[in-house]
């Protein structure tokens, strides 16, 4: 009896074990793709930071309005919640699809440089998801 319990306690740790290694190799594949790192990691996002970047990167939206007073109210009023989401969107876009945003902001919008783009790519991102002309996943 004692034997038996001990055989099935062998068997939970032995899966146990074989999860926890299934995810640490998963989490160091993802980890490893991920050609920015950290860089985009950001838990103090807000409206203020992308506020900031409307002006010097000469942004007009295009399909949620087209008047940018408004534009700038509706970010500002954007919940929490909605920030949480928006950073997480915008962190995996920059991370993972950093060249294609790029260049469909260039596309949509009055053409920024790399540096620029670099810089500011988790504001930028925003921009565009909340006038509509990018998607998150």
């Amino acid at each position: 009896m004692h034997f038996e319990r001990v055989g099935k306690n062998i068997t939970k740790m032995k899966k146990l074990l074989l999860v926890l290694l299934v995810g640490i190799c998963s989490f160091k594949t993802f980890a490893q793709s991920n050609p920015y790192g950290n860089k985009y990691d950001d838990p103090s996002f807000d409206a203020m930071k992308v506020i900031k970047v409307i002006e010097p990167a000469e942004f007009n939206p295009k399909k949620l309005t087209t008047n940018l007073n408004e534009f700038k109210s509706i970010i500002l009023q954007l919940s929490n919640r909605a920030f949480t989401q928006l950073n997480i969107d915008s962190w995996y876009k920059c991370s993972y699809e950093h060249e294609k945003v790029y260049t469909l902001f260039n596309l949509y919008y009055k053409p920024v440089t790399k540096i620029f783009f670099d810089e500011n790519c988790k504001s930028l991102i925003t921009l565009m998801l909340i006038d509509g002309t990018l998607k998150s996943n």
